[in-house]
């Protein structure tokens, strides 16, 4: 299994680094003061359940009024929200011998989900080309991390 996981890992890293031209598009994402105004958690805590959801609040009315403004990879104004968004760290209670095993056994299941809303906050359907095409390969990383920590 873990085989697998790598070989997909390297196969969205071949792609994201060897897909045509560099993305050269303005960075007109909110900057990370601007968010935590709106509502936005401390991106230097852990985040859990209750933080993601506050996250994803703000984030929601973000998309809904100006789709391109998302916290980027990277971004100097915005790219330590989205390092939040995917950070491994806020997944660090999966090793914890302090938590019963089937606590953190329901709680990575419901990174999973976060996981899905991370995806379906930076994918529009409506677009051949995605904006947010080297996001959304970083999201599926973190995607397969939080798999092999379910597994």
């Amino acid at each position: 299994m873990k085989k697998y996981v790598l070989i997909l890992f390297i196969l969205i890293i071949f792609i994201t680094s060897f897909s045509g031209c560099k993305n050269t598009r303005k960075d007109l994402s909110i900057s990370t003061a601007e968010l935590q105004k709106m509502g936005l958690p401390d991106c230097n805590a852990t985040w859990l359940k209750k933080e993601y959801s506050e996250a994803f609040s703000v984030l929601l009315n973000v998309k809904s009024s100006t789709p391109f403004s998302l916290p980027l990879n990277g971004s100097k104004k915005s790219g330590e929200v989205f390092a939040q968004l995917i950070n491994k760290k806020n997944m660090s209670f999966v090793n914890s011998d302090t938590i019963p095993l089937s606590l953190r056994a329901h709680a990575i299941f419901n990174f999973y989900g976060v996981y899905e809303d991370i995806v379906d906050l930076y994918f529009n359907i409506l677009l051949k080309e995605q904006y947010y095409s080297s996001e959304l390969a970083l999201i599926n990383i973190f995607g397969l991390d939080v798999a092999q920590n379910m597994i």
